[in-house]
């Protein structure tokens, strides 16, 4: 996630990242054998001009 920086910095940030920590977090107590489904030179990016991250993220449990 991009959050900005110096003063465009997302007020928010500090509360998105203990909401993702805390979600991650439950999803793998809840799926402990949560994998990629890939090797992970095969994960695909999303186009870097439009947004940035995985196109996709085949995992298995």
């Amino acid at each position: 996630m991009a959050y900005g920086y110096g003063p465009h910095e997302c007020i928010a940030r500090e509360l998105s990242l203990a909401e993702l920590a805390a979600a991650f977090s439950g999803l793998l107590r809840r799926l402990p054998g949560l994998k990629l489904a890939v090797r992970p030179e095969e994960l695909q990016w999303s186009d870097p001009t439009r947004d940035v991250g995985l196109a996709k993220l085949p995992v298995t449990w």
